[in-house]
């Protein structure tokens, strides 16, 4: 199953910091592996980010009454977790760590090649 990693930075800023950190979440679809970060500056909780991703994909759901958390109704599709990310371009460090509260922890399994894969010359760290 492919990772295609989704990196809101460029969109938020004009041009991305080189040291950055923010939230992501991991989606399942039916053949597709997703991390999806967006920066901290972006996203106040992980369900923004599960929002705008699945909106994008012409996905409907719908948030909690706090809206912290993003409920989608797809078959088809899951959230499987999220966490914090780091990048680091200089040294070519990208660590994921950490958890939602929302969508609890991410799946680490195997997770570091996967990411390396999609993530050519960069080094990835995660975190337990």
């Amino acid at each position: 199953m492919k990772l295609t990693v989704v990196d809101y930075s460029q969109e938020h800023f004009h041009s991305p910091p080189r040291q950055r950190k923010g939230k992501f979440i991991q989606v399942l679809s039916e053949d597709a592996e997703y991390i999806i970060m967006a920066p901290k500056e972006m996203s106040t909780f992980h369900a923004n980010i599960a929002e705008k991703f699945f909106s994008a994909h012409g996905i409907r759901g719908r948030y909690n009454h706090k809206r912290d958390n993003y409920k989608i109704t797809h078959n088809g599709w899951a959230i499987l977790g999220g966490g914090h990310w780091e990048l680091d371009e200089d040294s070519g460090v990208f660590t994921l760590y950490g958890m939602s509260m929302a969508y609890g922890r991410f799946n680490s399994a195997g997770l570091t090649e996967r990411m390396e894969k999609a993530m050519p010359g960069h080094r990835v760290i995660v975190k337990s």
